[in-house]
């Protein structure tokens, strides 16, 4: 488990301290298996956020998506997940996985993963949370020994080129336009 220091946005082991007040405590980033009890929580956030996404997969309920979830989520190796919480209660997520969408990207890189699921609960956005997200799963890739992360976005290029990620293409994906974007480290 990681907790971080909200003003200076360190990802240090440990780090203690509560510099923002608007977030009322630190929040914690872990794995998501160390806290079962809020996978349903995550999954129903990123269910309801990408439904038609879901629906792509063959998941046309929250059971089977949970299901799903807790059938393929792994502790130490792709796909992973993880949660930050305030005092115990989930307040974003984001993962790491070879692949994040079924349309064929035959041209990328198959060993390269994709960052997942970056949501953060809407009573908690703009307080920084995003970031520590990012950062978080940055410093897990670098650990497991990556050299580059994907993603893919709509409408959040900013917060990911302010992290050194580069826009590579432009993919339609039911009906929408979205920016495949990519970091090297």
């Amino acid at each position: 488990m990681s907790t971080f220091n909200s003003q200076s946005l360190e990802t240090n082991e440990g780090e203690t301290g509560d510099d923002d007040p608007s977030l009322g405590s630190l929040i914690k980033i872990d794995n998501i298996l160390n806290h079962p009890e809020f996978i349903p929580i995550i999954v129903k956030w990123t269910f309801e956020e990408w439904y038609t996404s879901y629906l792509d997969f063959k998941l046309d309920n929250l059971e089977k998506a949970i299901d799903e979830f807790k059938k393929n989520i792994q502790y130490d190796r792709l796909p992973i997940c993880y949660v930050a919480y305030i005092d115990n209660i989930p307040v974003g997520t984001i993962g790491m996985d070879y692949k994040d969408t079924p349309q064929s990207l035959d041209h990328l890189d198959k060993n390269i993963p994709w960052v997942i699921d970056v949501f953060v609960n809407k009573d908690f956005r703009k307080k920084g949370i995003a970031t520590f997200l990012i950062k978080y799963i940055i410093k897990k890739a670098k650990e497991m020994g990556f050299k580059s992360l994907y993603l893919w976005t709509t409408n959040q290029q900013n917060i990911y080129k302010k992290f050194g990620w580069v826009e590579i293409e432009k993919i339609t994906y039911l009906d929408e336009l979205y920016s495949l974007m990519l970091l090297e480290f």
